[in-house]
């Protein structure tokens, strides 16, 4: 399995959409996926530009990623990608997906920390490669608030219930206090991965997803 697929091995994981059912969350509902435009897609087709303009934005930048050379690096027609998107934006998001889709769930450990710490080290090793899209989407969302809600809908609300969902579990195990907040512990985790990862003033690696782990362990206490 590539570290592309690794990425989302703890947040999409079986364990965490189970603990989702069972869990109360306080985010807002999620909107459905809107209806695809044109013709039936061609999955192989559709995973090929998906996989084509991750490649792009990681080697390329995202501004500098147009539909024509994505066109021609996936070996599609224009037209192919205008039927089944609206913008760039679009596709990146759907490419984010496509990462998702590819997970396999991750094994939960026999403590919150162990199974936090697993999870945070895998994601932070597959950022290394995949890191420039998701930038690229929060940076979008920065500019404009229709694809931002969009976003937050698709993409990040689903992954923060599922992390909220784990820790829900955990604090009915009483590994976290009752006076604690999991919906601000899903904060503390992503907060620094999202700042490390735009700014890119230090790495994401082992180190830090150790001690992130233990940041959020002694704050659930």
């Amino acid at each position: 399995m590539s570290s592309l697929q690794a990425i989302w091995l703890a947040v999409l994981s079986q364990r965490a959409w189970q603990l989702l059912n069972m869990a109360t969350s306080s985010e807002a509902p999620l909107s459905k996926t809107p209806k695809l435009r044109g013709r039936r897609r061609d999955p192989q087709v559709r995973e090929a530009i998906l996989k084509t303009l991750i490649e792009q934005i990681q080697t390329l930048g995202y501004s500098k990623v147009t539909i024509d050379g994505l066109a021609k690096a996936a070996k599609v027609g224009r037209m192919t990608i205008y039927r089944w998107w609206k913008t760039k934006a679009d596709i990146a998001l759907e490419a984010a997906d496509l990462v998702a889709e590819s997970a396999a769930p991750f094994t939960e450990q026999e403590s919150l920390e162990l199974t936090l710490q697993s999870l945070l080290s895998k994601t932070f090793a597959a950022l290394q490669e995949t890191g420039a899209l998701y930038a690229a989407l929060m940076s979008e969302s920065q500019s404009d608030p229709d694809f931002a809600a969009l976003f937050y809908e698709r993409f990040v609300a689903k992954r923060r219930q599922g992390l909220e969902a784990l820790f829900r579990q955990a604090q009915v195990r009483g590994e976290i206090a009752d006076t604690v907040n999991p919906y601000l512990l899903v904060d503390l985790v992503y907060g620094p991965m999202w700042y490390r990862l735009l700014l890119r003033h230090a790495p994401l690696d082992e180190n830090y997803a150790r001690a992130l782990t233990q940041i959020v362990m002694r704050a659930a206490k």
